[in-house]
């Protein structure tokens, strides 16, 4: 069985840090099952980025090296699967992690919208973007498991991102999501939305920090 689990916390300006609690997702939207079902041999079709429009993929944009990717849908670390951009993680003790600058039409993304999830969501209500002013968060790296962590009969794959609100003002998170990229073997970026969650609102301060943690799981 596959589930998925997040949890969020806020980082004081003291260090101190403050966690909610591991909440289960219930949002894994259709481009999910769509690319999923390509990459397991199902039919071509279309998929619906999360700029609103909706390109035929196959299952050569999925599986096929292109000159800069590797195998394209390694995607909610942030930038395609280059690994070797990666430097050691050293913000606390977790050397099975790494860590990834990444843009933010990947990766794990955050938002102000609190409109109920549905199966055919293509992206967050209301994301908000990458910056230093008014409504804008800081979105730093990822950090994620650089292998699968098996403890029988449970198999987990762990990523988060740190987000800081440098804006002046307070913030208020209520949406949190995943966006993967895949290519095309002419190097093209295609960008799909495939997690969303509505979470409890999070107001964070102007200084502060707000982390987001996904975790994949996978039960027999």
């Amino acid at each position: 069985m596959l589930k998925a689990y997040y949890q969020t916390s806020k980082i004081l300006t003291s260090g101190k840090e403050r966690r909610g609690r591991k909440r289960l997702s219930h949002s894994f939207l259709k481009q999910f099952l769509q690319i999923y079902n390509i990459y397991f041999g199902g039919p071509d079709a279309y998929i619906r980025r999360i700029y609103g429009d909706a390109l035929l993929m196959s299952s050569i944009y999925l599986t096929s090296a292109n000159s800069n990717s590797g195998n394209p849908y390694h995607c909610v670390s942030g930038e395609g699967n280059v690994w070797n951009n990666s430097i050691s993680r050293s913000y606390r003790d977790a050397p099975f992690m790494n860590y990834f600058f990444s843009g933010t039409d990947n990766g794990i993304v955050i938002g102000r919208d609190d409109i109920e999830v549905t199966s055919i969501d293509h992206k967050l209500g209301n994301q908000i973007e990458h910056g230093f002013t008014t409504n804008t968060m800081s979105y730093l790296g990822m950090f994620f498991d650089t292998e699968i962590v098996v403890a029988n009969p449970i198999a987990t794959y762990n990523f988060e991102r740190l987000f800081q609100n440098n804006s002046g003002l307070d913030i208020v998170v209520k949406e949190i999501g995943v966006y993967c990229r895949t290519y095309t073997n002419t190097d093209a970026a295609y960008d799909f939305c495939i997690v969303r969650d509505v979470i409890a609102p999070v107001t964070v301060s102007t200084g502060e920090y707000f982390k987001v943690k996904y975790t994949f799981q996978v039960s027999v």
